[in-house]
């Protein structure tokens, strides 16, 4: 039985997505959350917009490359997607800026078994792309935390001036990106 003892069904209903093969499709409202498969670090759950920056880069070579890097990991779910394309094979480097960022993401890589992501705590933007491992990086992913500012009509209040609440949100996450 589940929450408030309505009994759960199994689940049964799925589709393998048309344009990302490696992404399963479930019917809404559908709770993965206690699937042992999920709690066995088989499947990850995450939305279809999430999968897509892998997805794409995979598609351009990524299964190719030697080397790959992801310049803002955590928490790790597009990384350990990368890995999980990439055939756990070559080298992933992993950067996270925030030590409480970097140890989940170390967390989510291992639980996922990503053997070929390498984490590092550090700001990718002083990495030296002429030296190693830098220099045979091939791919790069880049999805750097979400500002909301891309949303039509939340970037501006009228009269094209940002609120102060807006002002103060964007100025955290820069902070947030930078040392």
């Amino acid at each position: 039985a589940g929450e408030g003892g309505a009994r759960q069904r199994p689940v049964r209903c799925f589709a393998q997505d048309d344009l990302l093969p490696e992404v399963l499709v479930f019917p809404s409202g559908t709770d993965l959350h206690a699937h042992p498969l999920i709690e066995q670090a088989h499947l990850r759950m995450q939305d279809k917009a999430s999968c897509l920056p892998a997805h794409v880069l995979a598609d351009g070579g990524a299964l190719r490359f030697g080397s790959a890097l992801d310049a803002c990991a955590a928490p790790g779910n597009k990384t350990t997607h990368l890995s999980a394309l990439m055939q756990n094979e070559g080298q992933l480097i992993a950067f996270e800026l925030d030590a409480a960022r970097a140890k989940m993401l170390k967390g989510t890589v291992q639980l996922m078994g990503a053997r070929n992501v390498a984490v590092r705590t550090e700001d990718f933007l002083q990495a030296d792309p002429n030296s190693p491992p830098f220099d045979s990086v091939q791919a790069i992913l880049l999805d750097p935390s979400c500002s909301g500012t891309g949303i039509p009509g939340r970037e501006k209040k009228k009269g094209g001036e940002r609120s102060e609440a807006d002002q103060h949100r964007l100025e955290r996450l820069c902070a947030f990106q930078k040392k």
